[in-house]
């Protein structure tokens, strides 16, 4: 693979560490959903909490429905995968409230891409995992540096990267 479609493979609208992240959250509001509240719980005698019964009660009717179809998804996960899916979880909980944020942002972006977007997002990524560690530590050093050059700079940059087509 050459050094100019190496270049390539860091995603046009969300960054790696972004399209990572919008992994986490994807899941971690499945994992929400599905450990705070299901009427499931309920319907089987299950101890519950007065505040999540309080905040289910609060749902309409559509958000109900939302969250029973994602306590199913969870639900016919294996078990590594749910435990998988808690741990990420936990550690978005563990989270800054501004990375946190900023997490749910980009997950809002990536539901607004189209799939040709997705897919071109999706195989950005898989390139960027199958370079070898030191590529990869390269191509973030000068994204670093990249990102340290005042705007200016960057667009005559962008701009010379146009015009060589």
């Amino acid at each position: 693979m050459s050094r100019r479609n190496e270049k390539k493979i860091c995603p046009d609208s969300l960054s790696r560490r972004n399209f990572l992240t919008h992994s986490i959250l994807k899941f971690g509001v499945l994992a929400l959903s599905v450990t705070s509240i299901s009427e499931k719980g309920f319907a089987q005698g299950e101890s519950v909490e007065p505040s999540k019964l309080q905040r289910w009660k609060n749902l309409s009717p559509e958000q109900k429905e939302v969250l029973r179809k994602r306590y199913e998804k969870f639900k016919s996960l294996t078990p590594e995968q749910q435990a998988r899916l808690k741990e990420a979880f936990a550690r978005f909980k563990e989270l800054p409230a501004d990375r946190q944020e900023q997490i749910k942002e980009n997950y809002k972006k990536w539901k607004s891409l189209n799939p040709e977007q997705k897919n071109r997002i999706k195989e950005a990524f898989r390139k960027w995992k199958s370079l070898p560690q030191e590529r990869r530590q390269e191509l973030r050093n000068k994204w670093q540096k990249y990102r340290s050059l005042n705007p200016e700079r960057r667009e005559r940059l962008r701009q010379r990267l146009r015009d060589r087509g």
